[in-house]
């Protein structure tokens, strides 16, 4: 088998084949529609009451959907998870499986169709008690 040198032209090609497959997987209709679609699961999720809101995120990515907030409180996690196992079934999820990692963090899966949540929490972290995402 030859193999021959594709030349300027051929890289041309290859870069743009790249950046339109990314941009893409960016403006993917499919994918802009599936984050929407989970900001508004995640809007029918009531807020710990008293829990702060640190931050708000939200993207997409080639196969990848979520959205999500982190929260400050002084309740501790088994006080949150209370409160989020109720407001979660009240919104249809369905509990999937816990898993404690040495004690300092704990995260809780919860599914509804194609859509996964988490409820995290980190020991470790300092800025946020507890987060939810919800993922595609």
């Amino acid at each position: 088998m030859k193999l021959t040198r594709t030349g300027p032209l051929g890289v041309l090609l290859l870069i743009l084949l790249v950046i339109g497959a990314l941009l893409y997987g960016k403006y993917s209709p499919r994918l802009m529609a599936t984050e929407k679609a989970l900001q508004i699961e995640f809007d029918a999720i009531q807020p710990l009451p008293g829990a702060i809101l640190v931050e708000h995120y939200g993207g997409h990515k080639l196969n990848l959907a979520a959205v999500g907030s982190k929260y400050m409180t002084s309740q501790n996690f088994n006080e949150i998870r209370q409160f989020y196992d109720k407001e979660f079934e009240r919104n249809g999820w369905q509990f999937v499986q816990e898993n404690v990692y040495g004690g300092k963090a704990t995260t809780v899966r919860y599914q509804k169709g194609d859509y996964t949540l988490s409820l995290m929490n980190d020991m470790r972290q300092t800025d946020w008690a507890y987060s939810i995402a919800i993922s595609w």
